[in-house]
């Protein structure tokens, strides 16, 4: 009812209509008959009057048990790509992107190249790397930082305009500038789990079974997975990572900076007054300060008595394995500009 405009609401008592019960069936959530005079498309009845949504697909009962849900059978099931990764557009000023192969880019010209660009440029390396390596910044936030860093030495008046074009854009290019890229040094093996025969990367690739071929073993060397992607993976079972101690040695001396560090044990003296003979131990004995305790390898007797020029020889008659002089005087190995003393040692 209307009520008089000069009533004052809030003194009149508002009465509700009683609401009536009702009982639902929870299998007659839907009045049927509302719907017998009324035509939806798509839409069907049952037998016992259950509305379904397509007339062509009545569902089975024992359907309703499905664990998958109705997901189709892996034999009917159709995989698509992976649903697309959500990217920030590129300005239009931006340089694009590199490919982090770094395929037609290997050589000395672009390995280590960051030591001839710009300090800011390379700087700004470093400071990539480091969000990389010490806080695990994904690929996609590293790229985006160096767009950002692209646009801020933009305007930077001590950088030309070639090495500000050759700025790295990617990840993958900065490392290989700075020269610590070392994935190319590294090799994965796949060991068969039983008898540990080893597999190269290239048979595992192209291999028809997955079983080991060493007769009388039945180990398998991997596993296929199919990715969210679709597509298949080969897993090994069992991984032997190896890299060449000459291609580390090569990667390591490369490095800058090295040079000098391998440099600073030279403390003594006569340590850079070039070749000399080896040390005698009494005379080593009569120059170290008893109270104070050896401190690195380059403090022992052995760092300065090692000769250079040794050859090994063994004589098969005896079995002995002798180290020889081919040189005439003997000299002290570490006095030589890069005498270097290794030790390569394994656990069985």
């Amino acid at each position: 009812m209307d009520a008089p405009d000069d009533l004052n609401l809030e003194d009149v008592e508002l009465v509700a209509e009683a609401e009536e019960e009702r009982r639902y069936s929870f299998d007659r959530l839907l009045d049927n008959e509302l719907l017998d005079n009324v035509v939806i498309p798509g839409y069907g009845l049952l037998d016992d009057d259950r509305i379904i949504f397509d007339e062509a697909e009545v569902v089975e009962d024992e359907d309703i048990y499905d664990e998958d849900l109705g997901l189709p059978e892996d034999d009917d099931q159709q995989f698509d790509d992976a649903l697309p990764i959500f990217e920030y557009p590129q300005d239009d000023d931006e340089l694009p992107l590199q490919d982090d192969n770094p395929g037609h880019e290997d050589g000395p010209d672009t390995y280590y190249a960051a030591f001839q660009e710009p300090a800011l440029i390379r700087n700004a390396y470093i400071d990539i790397l480091i969000q990389k390596t010490r806080y695990g910044s994904t690929h996609q936030a590293l790229k985006h930082q160096l767009r950002a860093m692209h646009r801020a030495l933009s305007n930077r008046p001590e950088i030309c305009a070639e090495d500000f074009a050759n700025m790295a854009q990617t990840i993958g290019t900065v490392e290989r500038r700075l020269g610590v890229n070392i994935n190319g040094m590294i090799t994965t093996f796949t060991l068969c789990p039983t008898c540990n025969r080893r597999y190269t990367p290239d048979y595992i690739a192209e291999a028809v079974v997955n079983t080991c071929l060493n007769p009388g073993c039945d180990g398998v060397l991997f596993n296929v997975r199919r990715l969210a992607s679709g597509s298949l993976r080969r897993v090994s079972n069992l991984t032997f990572p190896f890299a060449s101690p000459i291609v580390w040695l090569q990667h390591l001396l490369s490095l800058a900076g090295t040079a000098e560090l391998l440099q600073t044990w030279r403390t003594e003296e006569n340590d850079r007054d070039g070749p000399l003979g080896p040390i005698a131990s009494d005379l080593w004995m009569e120059n170290i300060d008893m109270n104070k305790p050896l401190g690195d390898i380059s403090d022992g007797w052995g760092w300065r008595s090692t000769e250079a020029g040794l050859s090994r020889f063994y004589d098969p008659n005896t079995g002995e394995v002798t180290d020889r002089r081919t040189i005439a005087e003997p000299i002290r190995f570490v006095s030589l500009p890069f005498g270097l003393s290794l030790s390569l040692n394994t656990d069985w």
